[in-house]
């Protein structure tokens, strides 16, 4: 018998490499940009053919480190620089007055910049949902792994779907002179697109990239400290 497990491990090798030898290469890339893996021409996405030597491709997706929510030292240095101010919530004054203090102790890698993971932001004296990652807590553009994927037909085609459905709404907004609903079409957005590069092309209710908002206030989040520091705030500054 162990000659016969020898025999069909030997031809399930044998199978095996016939089939990876055969198989097309990926598309090679280079940055977000597809190329052919062997005349090095850029390839047109989705494509499974270059078109310049004939090669066969075989379409690949592959990611980046997303450049839309904090990495790991920089949420560890948002926490650890507030922790160091010792300061209690009421003692915000400044910039800092903006965010809660859970903004800066709660936040984490991959985390929508906006609302730091929250998926609340304070508006007045009111608490609502994030307009940015509109609840999921989670970054827009990487959906919290901090990869965002390139090269996703599924994405691709959503975002062609979805730039059509805005482009219908705002006709029949036109014919009907009744507003277009633009929340539900970012909800939609968000959800559809969420974890690809995709997602950059989202745009907000006042027609912004809503992914800039979020690194926008993360940014302000970071000059708040600074101004703080600046400031030597102490506990009851702000009383």
């Amino acid at each position: 018998m162990k000659w016969l497990a020898y025999t069909a491990l030997t031809v399930a090798a044998l199978v095996g490499l016939g089939v990876w030898s055969v198989m097309p290469p990926s598309v090679a890339w280079e940055g977000r940009t597809p190329h052919c893996s062997r005349c090095r021409a850029e390839v047109r996405p989705y494509s499974r053919q270059c078109a310049d030597c004939d090669r066969s491709l075989l379409w690949v997706t592959t990611d980046e480190e997303c450049r839309w929510c904090l990495s790991k030292e920089d949420a560890d240095y948002l926490k650890d620089a507030y922790v160091a101010l010792e300061l209690e919530e009421n003692a915000h004054v400044g910039t800092l007055r903006q965010f809660p203090k859970a903004y800066f102790v709660v936040m984490e890698p991959g985390a929508c910049a906006h609302c730091a993971g929250l998926g609340k932001v304070q508006q007045g004296d009111a608490e609502v949902t994030c307009s940015v990652c509109r609840g999921r807590k989670q970054c827009v553009g990487c959906d919290g792994d901090r990869e965002a994927v390139i090269g996703s037909l599924g994405a691709h085609r959503a975002a062609l779907a979805r730039a059509e459905a805005r482009r219908r709404a705002l006709r029949r907004s036109e014919l009907t002179r009744s507003p277009v609903r633009h929340s539900s079409l970012v909800d939609e957005d968000v959800e559809a697109l969420s974890g690809y590069v995709e997602a950059e092309q989202i745009k907000d209710e006042r027609g912004s990239p809503l992914l800039k908002r979020a690194l926008t206030r993360a940014a302000l989040a970071f000059e708040a400290l600074e101004e703080a520091k600046r400031e030597k705030v102490v506990p009851g500054a702000g009383d």
